[in-house]
C-alpha cells in the first residue's frame, strides 16, 4: 500500500492547529482515543501515527497514549512501553502477596448483663475485642431497667407514672381525664394487677375483647390503646420495661366470645321424658338408644346400664339424682 496515500488519509482526520494534534474519527467510548480501520483490522489512532512516523514496533511493544489528552496523536506526546516477560510478571505476583495481609481471624465474644446475653463476632487483635466487649456491656446497662423498683411495677402504677409525665410535659387536662377514666372502668379491673414486665400481646387482647362485647364505641376502644401504646412506648424509652406487648397491636373487630355449653339438670330431662312418653308411649327403646349413642340431651346424665323397664309398662316416672331412670308401670 503507498505510503503517502497512507498518510494523506490518516491527515485528513487530524487537527494539527493545537498544541494536542487531535484526532477527529472515530473514538473508543470506554478509553476516549481514537480508533481507525487498517487492512481491516482495529487499530488505535495513536499506534497508527506512530507507525506511519517511525514504522511498525516490535511485537508485544504497546503504544501509550498522551496521558493528558487521549485523541492527541502526536507522536512526541506518546510513549514506548516494553513487553513484561513471564518471569517479571511472576516476581510481581509474588510481591503483591508478599504485600497483602491475611485477615485477621474472628474471635467470638458474649456479654451477660441482668439476664440479657448478646454475641459479636469481632476480627482484629485484643484491644478491639475487649473495646467491643465494653461497648457491648454499656448497651445493655442502658438497656435494663434504671429504676429500683420498676421491675415489680403492676400496669397500675406503670400508667399513674406514665399519666403524671404527661401532665408535666403539658397534655390538656381534658385528655388526661379521659384517659383515668378508661383505665379505671376497662384496664384496671382486668389487667391493672398484672407485672407490666410480664404483661402479654394475648391479656390485652382479651382486655379489648370484653371492651367489645360490652357494646364500647371505637373512640373508647382507641382511647384506650392509645394509652397503653404510649405509655409502654414511654416506659421503654426510659428503661422501665424490656418489652413493648403493643407492637403490631391490632383492636379486635368481631364480640363474639365462647360460651361453655352446659348440658340440662335432671328435672329438665324428666320433663322431656313425660312429653316423649305422650307423644310415644313405647319410649323405652328410643332411651336406651339414646342413651346408647351418647346423645348430647343424655351425655354425662343417663347410661345403658341404668335404663330400667318395668315388665308392665315403660312411662317414664322420674329421673333420680344419679341420673338414672325408672320406668313404671
Amino acid at each position: 500500500m503507498n505510503q503517502m496515500g497512507d498518510v494523506s488519509r490518516f491527515e485528513q482526520h487530524v487537527d494539527r492547529s493545537g498544541e494536542h494534534q487531535l484526532w477527529l474519527g472515530s473514538t473508543n467510548p470506554l478509553r476516549g482515543t481514537g480508533r481507525l480501520k487498517v487492512n481491516g483490522k482495529q487499530m488505535t489512532a495513536h499506534r497508527r501515527a506512530w507507525e506511519l512516523a517511525y514504522g511498525t514496533p516490535d511485537q508485544g511493544v504497546a503504544i501509550s497514549p498522551c496521558p493528558q489528552e487521549p485523541l492527541c496523536v502526536r507522536v512526541d506526546h506518546l510513549s514506548i512501553t516494553k513487553p513484561i516477560s513471564k518471569k517479571q510478571k511472576m516476581d510481581i505476583g509474588k510481591r503483591s502477596r508478599n504485600i497483602r495481609k491475611p485477615a485477621p481471624k474472628a474471635t467470638r465474644i458474649q456479654v451477660q448483663v441482668n439476664g440479657q446475653r448478646v454475641h459479636r463476632r469481632v476480627r482484629g487483635d485484643r484491644n478491639d475485642v475487649e473495646q467491643t466487649r465494653a461497648q457491648l456491656r454499656e448497651q445493655l446497662r442502658n438497656s435494663t431497667p434504671r429504676d429500683r423498683d420498676a421491675t415489680r411495677w403492676t400496669l397500675d402504677d406503670l400508667l399513674n407514672r406514665y399519666l403524671s409525665y404527661l401532665e408535666n410535659q403539658g397534655k390538656e387536662r381534658r385528655t388526661i381525664t379521659r384517659y383515668q377514666g378508661v383505665a379505671k372502668l376497662w384496664l384496671s379491673p382486668a389487667i391493672g394487677n398484672t407485672i407490666a414486665r410480664r404483661l402479654t400481646a394475648d391479656e390485652i387482647d382479651r382486655c379489648f375483647s370484653r371492651m367489645r362485647k360490652a357494646g364500647q364505641s371505637s373512640s373508647s376502644m382507641n382511647q384506650a390503646k392509645a394509652l397503653l401504646s404510649g405509655a409502654f412506648k414511654w416506659a421503654r424509652r426510659t428503661g422501665k420495661v424490656l418489652n413493648n406487648p403493643m407492637v403490631g397491636f391490632q383492636l379486635p373487630k368481631s364480640k363474639y366470645q365462647r360460651r361453655e355449653k352446659l348440658p340440662p339438670e335432671a328435672a329438665d330431662i324428666s320433663l322431656i321424658l313425660h312429653a316423649a312418653w305422650e307423644h310415644t308411649p313405647d319410649i323405652a327403646p328410643i332411651l336406651t338408644l339414646a342413651a346408647t349413642c351418647q346423645w348430647p340431651l343424655f351425655h354425662g346424665h343417663v347410661q345403658p346400664r341404668q335404663v330400667r323397664v318395668s315388665a308392665n309398662s315403660s312411662r317414664p316416672d322420674t329421673l333420680t339424682s344419679t341420673g338414672s331412670v325408672r320406668l313404671c308401670g
